[in-house]
């Protein structure tokens, strides 16, 4: 099976951008970070987050971070193509539209060191160092099973979804984003 890494589509010049804010009315910090751990989460932070660029809405939409926001026509799918995966979290967007928070919910350990470009960062023996960054990201469809959609372990940035998924919203003209087989050849 084939799988993809789904990636912000920044080629849509009249796009908008939305980013969360992070910060409570006491100045503390929100979890923000609570939704790229691949966990299920019982009391998920509320996030508002603002239209920092005005445009056309986009149905995926990668925010500040590493937080996913989807149109509600996307998590409707997801919700039939995933459900087990994934948890819709509502969040307030300044906008007519219903967005929820894409809380996904498996990070699987299944980068391929060997054919990844991994840049980690420290100069040195590269044992059990986290990337910092993943150039022509490939994935070991073994390790991933069963999943229709995750994140990447130690490289949450990348979000990979099956073939099944990929065509499913790809077919239905979700924007905001484009794809990249990551299954090798």
């Amino acid at each position: 099976m084939n799988f993809f890494q789904l990636r912000y589509d920044d080629s849509i010049a009249d796009s908008w951008e939305i980013a969360a804010e992070w910060l409570n009315e006491d100045g503390s910090w929100k979890d923000v970070w609570s939704f790229s751990r691949g966990e299920y989460l019982l009391n998920p932070p509320i996030l508002s987050f603002a239209i920092r660029k005005h445009g056309r809405v986009m149905d995926w939409n990668f925010c500040n971070f590493n937080i996913v926001v989807v149109s509600k026509r996307l998590a409707e799918t997801l919700c039939v193509l995933a459900p087990s995966e994934i948890q819709l979290v509502p969040c307030q967007v300044r906008t007519d539209d219903e967005f929820f928070i894409l809380n996904i919910l498996n990070c699987v350990d299944c980068l391929s060191y060997e054919r990844s470009s991994i840049d980690y960062g420290i100069p040195g023996p590269t044992v059990n160092q986290i990337p910092r960054g993943v150039r022509n990201l490939v994935v070991d469809p073994v390790k991933i099973g069963s999943h229709q959609i995750l994140r990447v372990a130690n490289w949450t940035v990348a979000i990979i979804l099956s073939e099944y998924v990929f065509r499913t919203i790809e077919g239905e003209g979700i924007t905001g984003a484009y794809y990249v087989r990551v299954s090798g050849s």
